[in-house]
């Protein structure tokens, strides 16, 4: 589970709630990805949280700039919504990492449940998605 949240002191309120969990990192300022960092094993299950301060001219990115804030989708768990990024900016990302079971895996998500054509170009398009790339990934959602 990555959580990602607007503050660094967010990070640091997390780190003290799963305090009785084994750490995996305690709060840490990660320079290279830009963002402040911690993570814990919550009963076999590595929960993270993070910020996003990679500043971007694009909101079509999924961790970076005011994307994850812009585009996001509302999901029930128990008697609350959570908000989890677009599906549409992390498939952008998968393809961006060459992640064919993660990408295979939202695709399918996708033909069943649908999703924002035009978004996903955009964000495709923001992640630097090679046009080929692009059209065999809206030939697999569309038909």
């Amino acid at each position: 589970m990555d959580l990602l949240v607007t503050e660094r002191a967010h990070v640091d309120t997390f780190a003290r709630a799963l305090r009785s969990y084994r750490c995996l990192a305690s709060p840490t300022w990660l320079q290279s990805a830009g963002q402040y960092y911690a993570a814990f094993d919550v009963d076999g299950v590595k929960v993270e949280a993070s910020t996003v301060e990679w500043p971007s001219d694009s909101a079509f990115v999924e961790a970076i700039g005011s994307g994850p804030w812009e585009y996001f989708s509302d999901i029930a768990a128990g008697d609350r919504l959570v908000a989890v990024v677009a599906i549409e900016l992390r498939l952008a990302t998968e393809l961006r990492r060459d992640r064919r079971d993660r990408v295979d895996a939202i695709v399918r998500w996708i033909r069943y449940h649908g999703c924002d054509l035009q978004l996903l170009t955009h964000a495709m398009g923001a992640r630097g998605i090679d046009t080929g790339t692009q059209s065999s990934v809206m030939a697999a959602i569309v038909g």
